[in-house]
């Protein structure tokens, strides 16, 4: 194992607030015509914060906080026009606040309001896509900052026909998945590293890839939904 990502409780909650209030009502924005919008779910983004350790063969993430990026504009399938600038200046900030933290990389979401949990699970819908990866490899905010070694976590969301009793599980090493009322999460993790390449600087930006058995997902957390038990939604 190369890597261990460990995901405070904190920033568990945070991530998760995140993704169901962009699942469930996006935006925020109304249609001008007071139609219903059919794509309310939206993507969202944020930046992570927290500690490194190596030791022995392997490095070590706490992943302490995160901030969300609320000046990208986010889609049904996409967060676009990011803007680094504003990324900067919370760096900054949070370097005045809390110096013992780095930025160590971002989180993501994927809504699928039209997809069953059963369809999730099969097609794998959890896994990062390739333009997730080619956002997170030509980051170099999160680069630099990492010392060429960020982390990237998606969160996938479904609503589920039924609210089931069951835990928190792991369906691969970097995969974690865990209820909340009639709702499944789903985390997957990726881990960047520069490795010897081609061209001038003789440095290629890599990935450890979907279900990587280098990177080790660890949630620190006990979740369990009764059964039955519900979020209720306006």
């Amino acid at each position: 194992m190369d890597y261990l990502v460990r995901v405070s409780p904190q920033l568990l909650e945070a991530m998760t607030l995140a993704a169901i209030e962009a699942y469930c009502y996006g935006d925020g924005a109304e249609d001008p015509s007071g139609a219903a919008n059919a794509e309310v779910s939206k993507e969202t983004l944020g930046h992570i914060w927290g500690y490194r350790k190596v030791q022995r063969d392997r490095t070590i993430f706490f992943l302490d906080r995160m901030s969300l990026s609320i000046s990208a504009t986010r889609g049904p399938e996409s967060v676009f026009d990011l803007n680094n600038r504003a990324a900067r200046l919370k760096n900054d900030v949070v370097n005045f606040l809390s110096p013992e933290l780095s930025l160590l990389g971002d989180f993501h979401t994927h809504p699928h309001p039209k997809k069953s949990e059963i369809v999730v699970k099969k097609d794998e819908l959890y896994r990062f896509s390739p333009d997730d990866f080619n956002s997170f490899v030509s980051d170099d905010l999160i680069w630099e900052s990492s010392q060429d070694n960020p982390v990237m976590l998606v969160i996938t969301v479904c609503e589920r026909q039924k609210a089931s009793g069951d835990v928190l599980g792991y369906p691969h090493w970097n995969i974690a998945t865990y209820p909340i009322g009639q709702f499944r999460f789903w985390i997957s993790a990726v881990v960047g590293y520069v490795a010897p390449g081609k061209g001038p600087t003789r440095r290629r930006r890599k990935h450890t890839l979907n279900k990587a058995a280098k990177v080790q997902l660890s949630i620190d957390n006990y979740i369990q939904t009764l059964e039955g038990e519900r979020v209720e939604i306006d």
